[in-house]
């Protein structure tokens, strides 16, 4: 049995080494994202390593409308808005709330809903990428892959430690009837 549990303790610690490194990667991407967003601003001519072709370029999608307030913010409360910040900013931020909200444990229901709510905004993003611009960004879609697996990781960390609090209370139920 205590191989077993050693077993489970070693997956468990995978799975939180995933999690931060995956945010950590979240906001490696999200930054790079503002890098080229800043010089595709100052240098129309500037071209990101990920700009390969004309339907695949992440400068195209990063300094579109959509590319600020996920293309909402601004309509809704102008350009200069101090909401109105581009999507890489967002990104970083919400990254680095992740690996916060990771230090603390009993706050993991917290993180898999903040994660959940992002699920929609992620989709929305994707089908404005595909649909209206018409465009691949390499960055933007690496940051979904980010964050579904983020997602999974923080799934399987909330499941295992479910169930780590259910096989405590029965065995300390049990301790109890015997007594």
């Amino acid at each position: 049995a205590e191989v077993g549990v050693a077993a489970q303790l070693c997956k468990m610690n995978g799975a939180k080494w995933m999690y931060n490194v995956l945010s950590l990667l979240g906001i490696a991407v999200s930054l790079y994202s503002l890098y080229v967003e800043h010089h595709k601003e100052a240098d129309e001519s500037y071209e990101a390593f990920c700009d390969i072709s004309p339907s695949v370029s992440c400068s195209a999608v990063i300094s579109s409308d959509y590319g600020k307030g996920f293309g909402i913010i601004g309509q809704l409360l102008g350009d200069s808005s101090y909401l109105n910040l581009s999507n890489a900013t967002f990104g970083a931020i919400f990254h680095l709330l992740l690996i916060v909200l990771g230090f603390f444990p009993s706050l993991l229901w917290l993180t898999v809903l903040v994660q959940l709510s992002c699920v929609p905004v992620i989709l929305y993003l994707l089908c404005v990428m595909l649909l209206v611009l018409r465009d691949v960004c390499l960055l933007c879609s690496c940051l979904y892959v980010i964050d579904f697996s983020l997602l999974g990781v923080s799934f399987y960390i909330y499941h295992h430690q479910h169930q780590q609090q259910k096989h405590k209370k029965c065995k300390e139920h049990s301790k109890n009837n015997t007594n």
